[in-house]
């Protein structure tokens, strides 16, 4: 076996770190590291490798043989087939002396789920000599291979939900053009109509990414505020909802006639349009869907909209918000996963509050609330035509 070269030891060179001061800089490194020696065995760990392998403590590791550890983790490569020793980057820096580096998985065991790693192999030359090894880096980079995962699977769904509309359009305006020439004028007039419907959903759906871009990029929403009736927001896009199906019946009960509130129209009317399209798209057997709008507490309104769809588990409950975050239950249900992260964007800039309840095959309740425009500003704003910044509401990063 190779002479042990190890800070603090008798055979350290002058000025070597003491092994109390490698273990505090080890320490606080996130990332698993393992020196090893030439004959295999590990010279130090630091504790992020300790709990990746099971031990309580780094000093545990001290002399194992690194093969039956890396073996217990059972690695295999990207597509989940095991990876033989002499395939891992520690065993192939020892037998080249040349830094290597893999991808791997670690599959789930009885109290982790599956992990990502990149291991490192870096070989370090020693004085004197017999004090060389191999520096093992384990990496997790989990969080980063799902957020890519739910990218890809993202930008298919994306892609899937523009085609749709894009097709919409091509074949409606396909048959505008055999109507016209078949001189039919009514028919012509009725696809046009048509078109300009999809084209104004594409239109929607591209302005929500881009917000919610924005969101990410930028810290926050430029909204443009005025006072408005938030009761003849949810009125219209109740109209456009319904007009939308013929399975569903939308039942609305207005408390009162007027609910001043300081909102950007154009974003706020999209929320009321997303949250009723999520209750018609997620009830596919139709039914009641009921909205009211009124206030129950001091200083607030709030609209509450409520369908007896296929609902959401506990457990996805707190995934809905995130964007591109779906319920498992939705099976070949459309959608991208991006709504209900605008919509909580979008009133969390006004300064409201978005609440969700729902059992599954039961059905789900959204609602909102919004903070009230006292009544003198209100006076004053209808009467002088304020400027939006009177009223700009400070931007949020949710």
């Amino acid at each position: 076996m190779a002479e042990r070269f190890l800070p603090g030891s008798a055979n350290s060179q002058p000025g070597a770190l003491s092994h109390e001061q490698l273990t505090a800089i080890l320490g606080g490194v996130p990332h698993g590291i393992v020196g090893i020696d030439l004959t295999g065995h590990i010279l130090f760990a630091n504790q992020a490798a300790a709990n990746l392998h099971g031990y309580s403590g780094p000093d545990e590791m001290n002399g194992l043989a690194a093969e039956p550890l890396l073996a217990a983790l059972r690695v295999t490569d990207e597509a989940g087939e095991p990876l033989p020793w002499e395939a891992l980057p520690l065993q192939r820096a020892l037998h080249t002396w040349q830094a290597q580096q893999r991808l791997v998985r670690l599959p789930p065991g009885a109290a982790s789920s599956e992990r990502w790693i990149i291991l490192k192999a870096q070989p370090i030359p020693g004085t004197p000599p017999g004090t060389q090894m191999v520096l093992l880096v384990l990496q997790d980079v989990t969080a980063l291979k799902l957020a890519e995962q739910e990218r890809d699977a993202w930008m298919q769904t994306l892609a899937h939900d523009l085609k749709t509309p894009l097709t919409a359009i091509r074949g409606y305006a396909q048959l505008a053009v055999r109507n016209i020439a078949a001189r039919d004028r009514q028919g012509a007039l009725t696809d046009l109509e048509r078109v300009v419907k999809a084209s104004d959903r594409l239109t929607k759906m591209v302005e929500q990414l881009g917000d919610l871009t924005r969101i990410q990029t930028q810290g926050g929403l430029q909204l443009r505020v005025r006072p408005c009736n938030m009761v003849e927001l949810v009125q219209r896009a109740v109209e456009l909802a319904q007009a939308s199906t013929t399975l569903h019946r939308l039942r609305l009960e207005l408390l009162v006639d007027s609910l001043i509130i300081p909102a950007d129209a154009e974003r706020l009317e999209r929320v009321f349009e997303n949250l009723l399209s999520n209750a018609i798209k997620y009830s596919p057997e139709g039914g009641d869907i009921d909205v009211r709008a009124g206030q129950n507490e001091p200083g607030l309104a709030y609209a509450s909209i409520t369908d007896a769809g296929i609902g959401i588990s506990q457990e996805d409950m707190a995934r809905i918000f995130v964007r591109f975050g779906r319920g498992r239950n939705v099976g070949k249900i459309d959608g991208s996963g991006i709504g209900l992260s605008f919509c909580q964007a979008v009133v969390h800039a006004h300064g409201g509050q978005i609440h969700l309840e729902s059992q599954p095959a039961k059905g789900t309740r959204v609602t909102v609330r919004f903070p009230l425009l006292e009544p003198a500003s209100v006076g004053d704003a209808m009467s002088d035509g304020a400027p939006w910044e009177r009223f700009h509401l400070p931007l949020t990063s949710d």
